[in-house]
């Protein structure tokens, strides 16, 4: 998906996620996000379209939620899989858009250009 598409700035990151199957917990990284769903970092075999039940782990907490996978493939880094949020509680979706506007201000902070003394 191109830049222009997302409805939310994407942000590098290196956020532990739990994905719960009825075969056992797979451990993930996601090494991007944004605040619509992240990029997971695995050689687990998914479909596009699936639904995954994960936990993403946050200094609030866990947070529990349903995924779809959008992306299934290489992205510019990693292996792995593309993923957008879909049914999350109110609660943990408010905690989730909370941490990611916190992340995205420390991220702005770290790209923005400094001003150079004249």
């Amino acid at each position: 998906m191109s830049r222009s598409q997302r409805r939310s700035e994407r942000i590098w990151t290196n956020l532990k996620v739990r994905w719960i199957r009825a075969g056992g917990v797979v451990e993930l990284t996601a090494i991007d996000m944004n605040q619509h769903g992240m990029f997971l970092v695995t050689d687990e075999k998914v479909t596009v379209g699936e639904l995954l039940r994960i936990e993403v782990l946050v200094p609030a907490g866990p947070l529990v939620m349903f995924v779809v996978v959008r992306f299934v493939g290489q992205s510019q880094y990693r292996n792995g899989m593309g993923v957008e949020l879909s049914l999350v509680d109110s609660k943990y979706r408010a905690l989730w858009a909370d941490y990611y506007r916190d992340k995205l201000a420390v991220f702005k902070q770290c790209t923005e250009p400094t001003a150079h003394a004249a």
